[in-house]
């Protein structure tokens, strides 16, 4: 949808609302004058006139910064154009306005960046456009909506809220393994060692337990859709993120290992035979709550990889201590 009101139509209504000026009035007919006199303006008179004149001429003029003249903002035949109307205040700028400007100037488009300075301008740039929120875009003097929409616009579908997703682990685990070659590589100059390979299950123990202690009522109760313990003793929902963070934080230390690797090898036992149960036996489709309660990751095989991580390391520090 094309703005309505262009840079072409304020000027020209500029100039009636200037040919009505006191040296063009017409003959007038009112009380204490005769059809056909021309009526004397005094000083006062035009004073008035002009300071009427004086605020019409800026409300029309202010409509420039909403409905810009198309051939003022003309582009060359190989260059796209774009124009974005966003909220940019003294104490807020819109991110999804900062967004959208991204995103256009990234496919190439020149953006004819439109300012709504305050909340005045914002609602009536809404009720304007019959829209609901800011930012809008126009290409091709065609609305396209908001941020959502312009990545729809250009094929970037938003990913949907009940859309599963692998992204948060595949984080943790790609950031544990840099962290753990890392360390190693500053502690023995070498990134292949043991000790690294040790670091990286602790280290991702610690952010696995880490997502779950930033909300460990939402992660017991996705917890007890699947968990065999969990669902018979209620507590150890809330028990678990700390555990797994207390165990990570032994290993990494490599102290107490005779407390870290029972209780690693306690809850990824558990675990393990929960997801294949729920998952291998059951055939349920839920979602996992290794990486907290509002996780997307489907439960599967994810999730029996962190527990058999924690079994294997389990087992590898009680050996430690045994040899």
């Amino acid at each position: 949808m094309q703005p309505r009101h262009h840079c072409s139509q304020t000027v020209e209504g500029d100039r009636a609302l200037i040919d009505k000026s006191p040296t063009r009035i017409a003959d007038t007919s009112s009380k204490g004058h005769t059809a056909g006199t021309r009526h004397r303006w005094t000083s006062d008179d035009c004073a008035l006139y002009l300071q009427v004149v004086a605020q019409e001429l800026k409300k029309r003029h202010e409509l420039l910064r909403f409905f810009p003249n198309q051939e003022e903002h003309k582009m060359p035949d190989n260059k796209q154009s774009a124009i974005l109307y966003r909220m940019v205040m003294d104490d807020h700028i819109c991110p999804y306005g900062l967004k959208s400007k991204d995103l256009l100037e990234r496919k190439g488009f020149d953006v004819v960046d439109r300012h709504l300075r305050n909340r005045a301008e914002t609602n009536g740039f809404k009720q304007e456009h019959q829209v609901e929120t800011t930012p809008q875009t126009w290409i091709d003097g065609e609305r396209i909506g908001g941020y959502d929409e312009l990545r729809v616009y250009f094929g970037e579908a938003p990913q949907s809220e009940d859309e599963t997703s692998y992204q948060p682990v595949i984080a943790i685990f790609a950031m544990s393994l840099l962290m753990s070659l890392a360390v190693g590589f500053a502690a023995f100059d070498s990134v292949l060692t043991l000790r690294s390979a040790e670091w990286f299950v602790a280290t991702a123990m610690c952010l696995l337990a880490l997502q779950k202690l930033q909300d460990v009522e939402s992660f017991s109760t996705m917890f007890l859709n699947y968990d065999l313990l969990a669902k018979r003793w209620v507590r150890y929902g809330y028990l678990y993120p700390f555990g797994e963070a207390l165990a990570g934080i032994l290993m990494l230390a490599g102290v107490l290992l005779w407390l870290a690797a029972p209780v690693a090898l306690f809850i990824g036992t558990v675990g393990a035979i929960s997801v294949v149960k729920a998952v291998y036996v059951d055939k349920r489709e839920i979602k996992c709550a290794c990486v907290g309660g509002d996780s997307k990751v489907p439960l599967g095989f994810v999730s029996l990889t962190e527990n058999l991580m924690m079994i294997a390391m389990g087992l590898w520090m009680l050996a430690r201590t045994l040899l």
